[in-house]
Parts: structure tokens; sequence; C-alpha cells
């Protein structure tokens, strides 16, 4: 039996497992310390230093809310470690951001071995109550720490553990408060260091006196003077002046030897260009020693093909990198993109339309730049305005081109760039067949007609490109605008135009305003449908009988409404069935006739769609309901009186007849808003919205002739029982006739509908019989009743006798009488 001893209350055994389990513990960290130190990435942002607090540079504040999380080494000028220290300025934007997050003070790094330690942050002063937050830190084998970071919208500070003279990069040093310029050099102003400098500069101020023009202070042989900028030499006169060289005469053959190019002298430099009918090769970008130039018709035959030549010519201006050229270079080359295949693909029109565009942008730039000017060729017209800190502008800028003009805002674009704007406006002549308008895909299947020529408009220059207001666009029409459509500001995205951003602000027949948010490639574009081009003898006579329809459904709604009817009729679906015709062929007739005032609303055009929808489906939905009075009627025929009425209450009646067609509507409209507005303000017909009123009314005319052929056998066996009233069934009977017809004049003429692009005479024969419903119902159900007959005789009887009365009421007034009758020779006349 093994002997235990003991040591201060502790076995040998417990000693054991305990030494064993330290041990364990020590290699699982030591294991953790080597995955992690093998696997990191590194931060070198020099911004990061907590001595840089500059809140003016591009993208101000900075932030790490892309950081991905995991683990980090700090590396590079910047630092490599979090600072400590973030009680110093902490009024200030530290490490480029508002909220910067370092160390807390008082807090001891790990020792390599002692694993992953967790430590507290601060945000911005390091003050015990902001070290609320914690982040893990580990010590690496070679002398290094990573951080377990995460995103945030602050920044991590980063200082020197150990900064030497080498720390923090050319022209910078270490002070007590980290990494700064050194004497005589500071980092400009916006600027926003990156790499493995800080962009340490020397200042003007170092210089013991001020430089004169072109020349700036600088450090040459550990001292400040100043001396020329580049382009310019000392004069050699007594006083520091600095002169412009001319490399043109110091330097013969600096744009070649061929004795084709041209050198021209600018201050500070030189400018080499081609002569007229000649471009620089191989490249547009021009090298010395390299460059030649060479005549374009032969450099890029146009034996070879349009095609190609433009294809190499793309190429070149894709590739070109130089900053400047001259303007009869420019005018050659977008000459020559113009004589392309205008059938080529919609990517390849897209990189004509960039490569003009980037031309005429070399305007602007290098030696040559110009700042107000304009110039045409071929294709184009280019008009360039640009706006620098000491102009007095005051209002919008106005840039025109032949047909177009543009409105921009550009003293305050340059507001927010430095005081410095420059717009490019260009309008190209050929560009409408380019990219026409069938590139114009909309909802609508709309003729697209081009209206303007093509333009387009870019800011240079600029960082902050956003529009302090929308730019107006003044298109005058290509050609007068006859058509009655709707005109589409439109801009070109890449493959297609379309209307993001721009909308018409006021149009008339020969010019229309565009309103934009944006910059881009403009054009006017018009919207318009076949129905716009009816014809017009058609019009006429769909307008002459809808009038005489209306006449008689308004004489039948009035005979309804006033006449004394037998009590065993209702007249209420027949009243209601009148009104809602009254309603829906008016409103019908006005919104086709002024469909090209109508349809560019689509808001007002969709709503008349519902509107005429509920209408049309009122009438379908108040002619089943006779049908289903008059079956009921007739299947009581044997039991009810006739003084009895049947049927349902009026109030269920009107419930019925208008809330299942509004609740058809609503329905419609909620799942497929879209549906309403075709190009005749009318339902679409895509994804079958237009059964919504074609399956309610083919439901309801099926159930009709259901009915009607049970009301025909019931009224055959009741004559054949002879066991009601004879005058009742004569009466359902005739009612049951009348009925029959009506449902086949209402409803079967809009099976014509689906046909009336067969022909003229299905389309006529559509519109009369469609058009004459109202004079239908009034003779049927009132010329034709011998009850509004008399009806009618009683009020004219009325009116006469009233007619007569006037008149004798008036000759007694106007006459006195004598005492033997007579008046004036006039003897009255007794009623």
């Amino acid at each position: 039996m093994p002997v235990c001893l003991k040591a201060g209350g502790m076995t040998t055994s417990h000693l054991f497992w305990g030494v064993m389990l330290l041990l364990k513990v020590g290699e699982v960290t030591l294991s953790t310390e080597l995955d992690i130190c093998r696997s990191y990435r590194n931060l070198s942002d020099p911004w990061r230093n907590y001595a840089f607090s500059s809140d003016s540079f591009p993208g101000y504040p900075k932030s790490d809310s892309s950081l991905a999380a995991g683990w980090y080494r700090f590396t590079g000028v910047g630092g490599n470690v979090l600072t400590q220290t973030c009680s110093y300025k902490s009024t200030l934007s530290l490490g480029g951001s508002r909220k910067s997050l370092c160390l807390c003070e008082g807090h001891s790094y790990p020792r390599v071995g002692e694993g992953v330690k967790a430590m507290s942050l601060c945000n911005r002063a390091c003050s015990t109550p902001h070290c609320s937050l914690s982040i893990n830190v580990t010590a690496c084998t070679g002398g290094f720490y990573l951080y377990q970071l995460f995103p945030t919208d602050g920044v991590f500070v980063t200082d020197h553990s150990s900064c030497e003279a080498s720390s923090c990069g050319e022209n910078a040093m270490c002070d007590s408060v980290g990494c700064v310029c050194r004497p005589g050099f500071g980092i400009p102003s916006k600027f926003l260091p990156t790499g493995d400098s800080y962009g340490c500069q020397v200042v003007a101020s170092a210089c013991p006196q001020p430089c004169e023009a072109n020349a700036r202070c600088q450090y040459i042989r550990d001292q400040f003077k100043c001396a020329c900028e580049p382009g310019f030499r000392e004069s050699g006169s007594g006083s520091f002046t600095c002169t412009d060289a001319d490399e043109c005469v110091e330097s013969p053959g600096i744009c070649g030897r061929d004795g084709l190019a041209l050198c021209i002298n600018t201050p500070g430099g030189f400018h080499c260009e081609c002569p007229s009918g000649y471009i620089p090769t191989p490249d547009l970008d021009w090298r010395t020693n390299i460059t030649v130039c060479k005549e374009l018709n032969l450099y890029i035959p146009r034996e070879k093909g349009k095609a190609k030549g433009v294809d190499h010519l793309l190429g070149m201006i894709e590739n070109m990198t130089s900053d400047g050229l001259p303007v009869k270079t420019v005018t050659l080359l977008l000459d020559r993109l113009a004589d392309d295949d205008h059938s080529r693909p919609v990517l390849h029109r897209n990189s004509v339309l960039d490569s003009m565009k980037k031309l005429v942008s070399q305007l602007v730039t290098g030696p040559l730049a110009w700042r107000n000017a304009n110039f045409t060729s071929n294709p184009t017209e280019v008009q360039i305005l640009s706006v620098e800190p000491n102009d007095d502008l005051k209002g919008p800028s106005v840039l025109r081109t032949s047909g177009v003009s543009m409105d921009i805002n550009l003293l305050g674009v340059a507001k927010n760039n430095d005081g410095m704007a420059t717009v490019v406006f260009m309008a190209y002549s050929h560009m409408v067949n380019v990219l026409d308008a069938s590139f114009f895909r909309t909802r609508r299947n709309t003729t697209k007609t081009m209206m303007s020529r093509v333009v387009s408009a870019t800011l240079l220059g600029t960082v902050n490109t956003t529009l302090p207001s929308p730019v107006q666009f003044t298109f005058e029409h290509i050609t007068a605008s006859e058509h009655r459509g709707k005109p589409s500001c439109v801009y070109w995205n890449v493959s297609a135009w379309i209307e993001d951003g721009c909308h018409v602000s006021e149009t008339n027949p020969t010019h229309t305003v565009c309103s934009c948010d944006h910059l881009s490639t403009f054009a006017l574009i018009m919207q318009t449908v076949d129905t716009f081009l009816s014809d017009p003898i058609l019009d006429i006579l769909n307008t002459i009988l809808v009038l005489i329809g209306l006449v008689f459904l308004t004489l039948a709604v009035m005979t309804f409404a006033l006449c004394r009817w037998n009590p065993r009729v209702s007249n209420v679906s027949r009243l209601n069935l009148c009104v809602c015709l009254l309603l829906a062929h008016p409103l019908f007739l006005l919104t086709q006739s002024f469909l090209h005032l109508i349809w560019p609303h689509e808001v007002l055009c969709k709503l008349l769609a519902g509107v005429l929808h509920f209408l049309f489906l009122c009438c379908f939905v108040w002619m089943s309901i006779e049908a289903v009075l008059l079956f009921l009627s007739v299947r009581k025929l044997k039991q009810v009186k006739p003084s009895e009425g049947v049927g349902p209450h009026c109030a269920a009646l009107y419930l019925i007849g208008y809330g299942v067609p509004l609740f058809i509507v609503a329905v419609s409209a909620g799942v497929m808003p879209e549906g309403y507005g075709s190009l005749q303000c009318w339902l679409s017909t895509k994804a079958g919205f237009i059964w919504s009123f074609l399956g309610p009314v083919a439901f309801i005319l099926t159930g009709n002739i259901v009915l009607f052929f049970i009301i025909l056998l019931t009224l055959f066996f009741t004559l054949r029982g002879a066991q009601s009233a004879g005058s009742k069934v004569k009466y359902t009977r005739i009612l049951a006739i009348k009925l029959l017809f009506q449902f086949f004049f209402l409803g079967c003429p809009w099976v014509l509908g689906f046909f009336v692009r067969s022909g003229p005479a299905v389309e006529v024969l559509f519109v009369m019989l469609n058009s004459q419903q109202g004079t239908f119902i009034f003779l049927v159900h009132c010329a034709l009743n011998n009850e509004v007959r008399l009806q009618y005789r009683s009020w004219l009887q009325g009116f006469l006798r009233h007619r007569e009365s006037s008149a004798f009421t008036s000759s007694t007034t106007v006459s006195p009488t004598s005492k033997d009758g007579q008046a004036s020779g006039v003897q009255d006349t007794p009623i």
C-alpha cells in the first residue's frame, strides 16, 4: 500500500495533479497564442496616429464600420500599438474621426505566453466613466501585439511603442504627442496621409523671405530657400526672378524629329500637337521620342470598314491617360466616331458615346485647358463653362446649343468644391438615330418618337458632384408636336433610356422643359398610341349615336321615376340600370374623345378606368337583378295575388346592385393596381386582368340565359294549366319577352368588342348597338307599354290645358271688357 506524504495539509497526490493541471492549462494557452499569431491581418494607415487631428480632408470623418471582425496587427508610420494617451487633445478629432477608440490608461499589456487578455477601451477622453468597452489583446513571439477588432463607427487610434527617428516616415519625427512634421514642414490642408508617409511638405513661411512669382519655398541641401517652379529658370540678373523656359527653343526635337509635330510653349511647360488631319500614334498620349504624327485616313483607312476603324479608335481613347488634346484633334476624332455603323449592338453604341464625352473632357485639362469656349464639329456642338473662386457670377448659368439649352446652378456646385467647377454641355446631331426611341421601354406598349436632339452634360474637376438644385433642359421639338401623346424626359443608362430623376416641367407644341436631379445624357421622347389617330368619320358617328341614346335614356329615367305604375310592377332595377347607363356612356365618350389629354396623366387615367369598370358592372348586375325578380314573379305566379309584392326589399337590391360591383373593383385594384389605365384608359389585357370585367359579365350572361329558359318553361306550363289570372299571366309573358330582348340587346353587343379590330364594319356595328341601348330601353319599356302611353297622353292633355288656360288668362288681362261683352272688337270664348 503506498504511503502518502503530507506537505502543509496537501498530499503528494494532490500536488502531482495540481502541477499536471497547470502544465495542461499552459499548453492550451500556448497553443491558442500560436494559432492566433499565425493568422492575422495588418492595418498600416498613417491617419490612425493620434497626433493626426485634421477634420478638413475628403471623406471626414473616418470610421472602422466596414472593418471585418478578427485579429489585427498595426504596422507602418501610423504606429504599432493602440494608444493609451487618449486624454491628449481629447476635444479634437484624433485619428481623423470624431470618435477615437484607445486603450484606457493604467492597464498593462500581456506578455508572451499569458494568452489572450481583455483590456478596457475608452472613447475620446480617457476618464473612468468612458472605460465601458473591452478588447482582447495577445502578445506574439517577435515583439508585436495582436488586437481582436470589431466594426465600429469610430476609429482605433494608434501610437508607436518605441518611437525612433525613422518611425514616422519622410520629413516627420516623433515628439511627445506622436508623429509630427519636422520644423518648416506641414501636412497640406485637406490632405489625408496614406501609404508610408504623412505627406509633410515645405511650408511657405519656412523661407527667410517670401518667394517671388513662379517660385516656391523648398528644402535644398539642409536649408530652406526659394527655387523656381518646374518649367521656369532663374533670370540670371542681380535679383532672384523666375522666367518661363521655352522648351521648344531649348530642345528643338522635343516633339519628334519627323518635322510634322508642332511644339507650343506654355507658361511653365510646353505642348506637342499634330497638324490638321493627323493624330498622335501609336497612342494618343504624347511620349517623347516615341510618338509620331500620322494622317488619320492613312493610319486607319476607311476602306478597311467603318466597324474596324471605330473599334481601333475606341481602344486608343480608352487607353488614353494624357491631360489635354488640341481642339483640332478632338474634332477630327469626333467626326470619325460619328461615321459608325448605327446598327451595331447597344453596348457598342454606349462605348461610342462614352468615348466622345472623354474626348471633349480633354479640352478642359492640360496646359491648353479651355475655361469658357464653344466649338462645333460635324456631329457635335460643345459649350464649356468654368467657375473659379474670384468669378463674380449671380444666378443660374445658361448654356445653349442648337435646339437645346441648359440652366444649371454652377455657382452652387462651385461653392461645394472650393469655388471651382466646370461643366461641359454637348449636343449630338447623329445620336437621334444611334440611341433611338426603341431603347425606351415602358410598361405601356406605345409608339415612341424622338422629339429632340440628344445632349450630354458633365461636371469636371469636382469632387462633390451633387447638384444644389435640379438642372433644367429646354428642348426644341424636332418637329411641331402634332402627335397627341405624352412627352417623357429620359436619360441614357448604359443600354436604355429611363425616366428616373427626370420629369416634364412644362410643355407646348414646340418646346418642352425637363427638370433632372443629376447630369448624364438626355433626350425627349414622345409616347403616342394608335387610339389617338382614330377615324374622324367613325368618331362623329359615335358621338351622334351616343347623344341620341342619351336623350332616350334621359326620357326613360324620367318615365320610370315619375310615372304611376301598376302596384305589381317594380321599376327599381330598371331605373338604376338606366341611371348607370346614363353615367357610363357619356363618361366613356368623353374619355375616348379627350384621351390624348387624359392618357399622359396616369393617375387620372387609372381613376377613370376604375369608375367605368364599376359603372358597366353595375349595368350588368342590375340587368341580372331584373331577371331574378322576373324569375321570382313567375315562380309564385299561382300563389301570389296581383297586389302582392315579390322579391327582396329595395335596400337589399341596392346593396347587391352597387355592392357587388364595388367589391369586384376593390379586389381587382388591390390585387393588381397596375391593371387599370391601359392605352385606352380602360382595363389592361396583361396577366388576364381584363377578366375582372369579362368574368363577371360572362357569369351574369350565362345565369340570365338559364333564368330565361326556366321562365319560359314556367310560363308555358302555367298557360296550359290556366290556374292563374289570365291578365297576370299575359302581363308576365309580355314582360319576359321584353326582358329577353333587353338581355340580348344590352349584353350580346359586348361580344363584338373582341372583334372591333377585324374591320370597320364590325366596329360600326359595335358602336351602333352599344350607343342605342338607351333607345331600345325607351322603346320596349316606355313607348310600347300601354300604361306608359296612357300616362304620356295624360301629361300631354294636362300640358295643353295648362297652355290654353295661360293663354286665356293673358288675353283677359290685356283687353278690358265692356258692358255688352265686347272689348276692342275681340270676343271672349268660354272654356
